[in-house]
């Protein structure tokens, strides 16, 4: 027996509401650095910004490939698990 979610679940607010929590690391960030550069004065800090988004990107490559090959409903539990041989 396979479990899903029913069909057209997500109302047009949970849309809205999803759409808007997946922005906001994203508000943060263009404000961050703005900000950050403008008390600090480092001249580094925006290369430090693509360096951690560069890490970032790495990881999100190798979750998305360990997604694929882990059927598990809590994906972190299960890629972990593989991971650590269990």
């Amino acid at each position: 027996m396979q479990v899903a979610l029913a069909r057209r679940t997500v109302t047009p607010f949970g849309l809205w509401v999803f759409g808007a929590a997946a922005s906001a690391p994203m508000v943060v960030l263009a404000g961050g650095i703005v900000a950050t550069y403008a008390t600090t004065g480092v001249v580094a800090l925006p290369l430090t910004f693509v360096l951690v988004a560069a890490v970032v990107a790495v990881l999100a490559v190798g979750y998305a490939a360990m997604a694929r090959q882990v059927g598990h409903a809590a994906a972190y539990y299960g890629i972990l698990a593989a991971g650590l041989g269990r």
